[in-house]
Formats: C-alpha cells, structure tokens, sequence
C-alpha cells in the first residue's frame, strides 16, 4: 500500500543510471517518452494503458516502470501484459470502501504475481509484513515455481538489511545479497524510505543491473514529489510534505519526524471524501498520539460533505487530545507555518 511512488521513481533511477530509457506509469505522472502527462489515476484505464505502452515503444523506449493500483488489478486494467519484475511492498488498510474486507484486498494485490508475472520473472515481497510473508509462502506452492525473492530485516531474508542508520541527513544500509554485501546511502530519510530503497534494489539486482549503477542511482535519490518531500523557511522551520492518506504511513512519517526531536511537531490533514470512512478516526488517533499539534481540515472532499468527514476524524480523537479544525486548507496551512518557529517541525499531509 505504502511505497509504490517511492519505489517507482527510484526503479527508474536505477534503469536510467544503467543506461536504459524507462517510461513510467504511476500516481505523479505518465512519462512517455517525448512527453510527460499530469496523472489522473495511479493506473491508467485499459485503452488508456495499451495507449501508452504503444507511445512509448514509438519514443524508443526499452522499458517502464509501473505502479499498479488493487484497484487496476481486480480490474484487470492492463490485460495480458507480463511483468518481468514485480515487487510487494506491505498491505495497511484502505481501499475497503472498494474491496469490503483485507482479505479481498490481499487478494487483489496477489494477481501481481498469480496472474500478471512472467515465468520466471523475480517476485519480490517484504517478509517483514505479515502478509508480505503470508503471499510468500502461498507462491511457493505454485507450479511453476515463482522466482521468489524477499527482503526485511528477518533472517534469512534473501535482501537482508543490517546497520541501517537514518537521520535528517539521509539513510544508510547494507543489504546482504545472494552474491555478497552491497553498502548503500540515500538521502531519503525514515526507516521507512531503508524498506523502500531495500525492496527495489533487491528487484533490481534480481534483473540483473549492476551494482555501480544500483549505488550511483540511490546515492543521488532524494525521494519522489511529496514523499516526505523537505521545504525549509528562511526562519529554519522544517516544512514536510508528505501524500501520507492512511493511518500506516501518517505513523511512518510522523515517527521519523518525531525522532528529529523538533521543539513542537505540528501536522495539518485531513481525508478524502467518497473513499474509505474506516481509516478517517484511525488516522486522527495516530496524528494524536505523535504529534504536538493537530490541525485538520478538508483534503479532496469529492462530492462528500466536509463536516461528516471532520466529525469522522475526530472521532478518533483521544479524551485528553483535542485538534484545531480550520476547514478551508489554504488557511490551515497558514496558521500551522504562523504558529510554527525555527525550532519546529510542520508536516502537511
């Protein structure tokens, strides 16, 4: 659930730094090739989709990059196109207005590898995540046999991470490949970013990419647009953008965050309309328990109304922990940077 921008954009990083033209598909934008387009959805609709694969074999391109939605694949959006690499980065919930119940979900994002894989392409899961190792252990029964590849910090993991550092610098890793010890740094930052940057490197070693090429690319990755994305006021206040729309990875970042030890950690969210109601108290009890300060307001309502989804949040709101609700965004983020001094940190999400 979590991940799949970051990954993507340094998936292709790496194909670039090894010399190849990668295309991409995801949630920011579509790069074609000659041209790049805003996106309106992580995976395109199916015409839509075979539209741009076909554009981009006309630019010349070698490969691309993919992120594929639960959605897309209980869709079946991208037809019979195989997937010679697909990765599994962990499952947290959302969605569920769509697909009802996590094991409906996890079903979904199985197809990934049950159904989308070519033989004998590497599939690569994080066995950290309860249902990472769950999905690793049900491909293991197929036949053909699944090219499995998993990553974490469990033993015997075939990407294991060790001494992995993170700061407000940057992270550092080693990764203990099947044909020796790779030593990365990135500056991204939060363990988080350490699971993301171990996934793909796993991927792409699977393929085959050299190492220089795996280093000299994550050496220079600074994280995708709004992932945990910095912007620093000329007063020193640390400014944080992060797409962070679940209650998995509004922990992730704030914890990372709040290891930064800022004077006051303010956040300003909020949730989206018509989509999953579940998730909206979840994530205000999250923001509650790490962060100082809690602003929320509207954050694409769609055709919801904006007070139901604020009264849903708070909801999840502890006794003794109260927000300040400005519902007009805009303003919400003024008063979070007006509030804020050189010693804080202000996370947008």
């Amino acid at each position: 659930t979590n991940g799949k921008t970051t990954c993507a954009f340094l998936l292709r990083d790496i194909l670039q730094h090894a010399g190849q033209r990668p295309g991409m598909i995801g949630t920011v934008h579509y790069e074609l090739g000659n041209r790049t387009l805003p996106a309106d959805r992580t995976t395109p609709t199916a015409f839509d989709f075979q539209a741009m694969l076909a554009e981009m074999v006309g630019a010349g391109l070698e490969s691309v990059v993919l992120e594929i939605s639960s959605h897309a694949l209980d869709q079946r959006r991208i037809g019979s196109v195989p997937l010679h690499g697909a990765l599994f980065t962990n499952l947290s919930g959302d969605h569920l207005d769509y697909h009802l119940t996590m094991e409906r979900y996890l079903e979904a994002k199985t197809l990934l590898f049950t159904e989308y894989l070519a033989p004998g392409a590497p599939a690569v899961l994080n066995c950290d995540d309860p249902d990472g190792a769950r999905m690793a252990a049900h491909l293991l029964t197929r036949d053909p046999p699944v090219r499995l590849r998993t990553y974490g910090c469990t033993p015997g993991a075939d990407a294991c991470m060790r001494d992995c550092r993170t700061s407000l610098t940057g992270t550092t890793l080693s990764l203990a490949l099947p044909d020796g010890d790779l030593s990365l740094s990135t500056p991204a930052m939060g363990l988080f970013n350490a699971y993301n940057v171990a996934g793909v490197v796993a991927l792409a070693d699977a393929l085959g990419i050299p190492w220089d090429a795996i280093k000299a690319a994550t050496a220079a990755f600074e994280g995708a647009p709004g992932r945990l994305e910095p912007i620093t006021g000329t007063n020193g206040l640390k400014v944080f953008v992060d797409y962070a729309h679940t209650d998995d990875a509004l922990r992730n970042v704030l914890a990372t965050l709040r290891a930064l030890n800022p004077e006051t950690l303010r956040v300003v969210f909020g949730c989206g309309g018509e989509r999953d109601r579940s998730k909206r108290a979840r994530m205000a009890k999250v923001a509650a328990e790490l962060a100082d300060v809690l602003i929320i307001t509207t954050d694409n309502p769609r055709r919801e109304d904006p007070a139901r989804i604020i009264d849903d949040m708070r909801a999840g709101l502890p006794p003794d922990k109260d927000a300040t609700v400005i519902a007009d965004r805009a303003t919400a983020i003024y008063q979070a940077v007006a509030d804020s001094g050189g010693r804080d940190a202000l996370l947008i999400a």
